[in-house]
């Protein structure tokens, strides 16, 4: 039994990895997979789920077809921040936060902020907001088709 979910789970990674040397994928897949925590079944999710980065003319557009975005509750002046949204692409959200674990354990950058976030506000936030962050860097390599650089803090 294990040898054949081994089987199957080797014959989908090579499927993946056959679409993403297709020419539709291929440049941009190259670009994602530069990012630490990216791997092909990643890339191929994201690239298969949002097709056009463009269609998102804002990062918070992004976020929130993600759902890494805060709910809001707001009356006259006050306006309270929640809990991210229940609101998601929960395949994506999900396959960002498990990226976001090794973004953190791999790029020193992301390291001290999970750290100073995690003083503040506990791990599973911590991690959440790195996920975002990572959200934001994908996009950013997504547009602009350049290499993720590792060590840079914004």
């Amino acid at each position: 039994m294990v040898e054949i979910v081994k089987a199957q789970k080797l014959a989908a990674l090579k499927d993946i990895r056959s679409l993403l040397k297709k020419e539709k994928y291929n440049t941009i897949s190259k670009y994602l997979l530069s990012i630490p925590g990216i791997g092909p079944y990643t890339a191929i999710s994201l690239m298969t789920e949002v097709d056009e980065i463009s269609r998102f003319s804002t990062f918070e557009k992004f976020n929130c077809f993600i759902g890494f975005y805060p709910s809001e509750f707001s009356s006259g002046e006050h306006i309270h921040k929640g809990n991210i949204t229940g609101r998601k692409h929960n395949q994506l959200r999900s396959l960002l936060i498990e990226a976001a674990w090794v973004l953190v354990r791999t790029d020193p950058a992301m390291t001290l902020v999970y750290n100073q976030l995690k003083l503040d506000k506990g791990g599973k936030r911590a991690i959440v907001k790195i996920a975002r962050k990572l959200l934001s860097r994908i996009r950013y390599v997504w547009m602009n088709q350049k290499p993720y650089v590792k060590g840079v803090i914004k």
